[in-house]
C-alpha cells in the first residue's frame, strides 16, 4: 500500500499580469535544478503561485512525474526558457548562469 500526502495550495497560475513572480520562479527552478533534477514539465498547469501580504510571491512546482536527472546543461537552459515564455519574459540570461548540477 502506497499513500502520498500533499499539502493543500491555493493560488493561481502564471500570466503575463503576475510577471512580478518570475524572478521567485526563476529561483524555485533553480533550486530543483541544483539538486540535479530538471521538473520535465513546465507549464502554467504544473506551478501555482501564492501572493503574500507583503506583495511577493512563493512559488510551487507541481506534478514532478516527468522529472530526471538532465543530460546536460542546455536542458536546464530549455526549462529556464519555457518558464519565462509563461511570464513573455525576454531571455536575458545565458547557459552560463544556469545552475544544473548539485
Amino acid at each position: 500500500v502506497f499513500f502520498l500526502a500533499t499539502a493543500r495550495v491555493e493560488g493561481h497560475h502564471p500570466d503575463p499580469a503576475t510577471r512580478d513572480a518570475l524572478l521567485p520562479a526563476e529561483e524555485a527552478l533553480q533550486r530543483i535544478h541544483g539538486l540535479g533534477l530538471v521538473h520535465g514539465d513546465v507549464r502554467a498547469d504544473n506551478i501555482l503561485l501564492q501572493q503574500t501580504p507583503g506583495g511577493t510571491y512563493k512559488v510551487w512546482f507541481l506534478d514532478f512525474g516527468h522529472s530526471h536527472a538532465p543530460a546536460g546543461p542546455e536542458e536546464c537552459m530549455d526549462e529556464l526558457q519555457e518558464l519565462r515564455a509563461l511570464f513573455r519574459a525576454s531571455d536575458s540570461s545565458n547557459a552560463s548562469d544556469v545552475n544544473c548540477y548539485p
